[in-house]
């Protein structure tokens, strides 16, 4: 989703995309591997992007 609206944000002179996230992705908790790994997942990729 990011990559297909940072262009649009350029020709429009900048502009801001954020992403909500959960602990989950800092934290692991019982029972919830599955989706404690996916948060993480969203967390590395925005990071990624901010980095690129």
């Amino acid at each position: 989703m990011a990559q297909a609206f940072a262009p649009v944000l350029k020709a429009n002179g900048g502009g801001v995309f954020a992403q909500i996230n959960s602990v989950a992705s800092l934290k692991g908790f019982p029972d919830s591997a599955t989706y404690c790994a996916s948060k993480a997942a969203a967390y590395s990729t925005v990071i990624s992007y901010q980095l690129s």
